[in-house]
């Protein structure tokens, strides 16, 4: 069984997101390993442009990733699912992937487009516009929902 990663661009967070992530980790490690990755993410400043940024961000997730990870990048622009439909292409994904499945979450400025080019498929949380804290908690409780779908469990009704 492939492990999951989740790699994401991190400033400084809520103690009630950090609180949130806890829980929903505890509950997914159940069910799977998991590796949780800040990196720690660039301030836009004099010497540090838009772009330079997202290059080092870029840079930074990169040497996360390895080669026969599937990628799947959180972007707004991505493909939609209902809660079933996301269950359907994990549990799909958990049977045939015999690598790391990797989640990447960018930060508050966005993703480098060669994230985008990299990436296997690109998988939006909502129409909304989301933080990125916010997002990585829906992402984990996402991932904890399609566990207890593929498994039958009463959590999702």
């Amino acid at each position: 069984m492939p492990r999951l990663k989740i790699i994401f661009i991190e400033r400084s967070s809520k103690p009630f997101i950090k609180e949130g992530e806890r829980y929903y980790l505890n509950k997914i490690k159940n069910y799977i390993p998991i590796k949780w990755i800040p990196i720690k993410g660039l301030k836009i400043g004099k010497e540090n442009t838009f772009n330079y940024v997202l290059d080092k961000e870029y840079e930074k997730i990169l040497s996360k990733i390895k080669g026969r990870d599937y990628i799947i990048l959180m972007d707004s622009r991505g493909k939609k699912f209902s809660s079933e439909e996301f269950a359907r292409f994990f549990e799909d994904l958990l049977n045939r992937c015999a690598s790391d499945i990797t989640f990447i979450i960018g930060g508050p400025l966005g993703i480098s487009k060669r994230l985008s080019d990299i990436s296997h498929i690109r998988i939006s949380l909502s129409d909304l516009t989301l933080n990125h804290q916010i997002a990585r908690l829906l992402l984990l409780e996402q991932i904890y929902r399609a566990f207890t779908i593929i498994r039958g469990e009463s959590y999702h009704k």
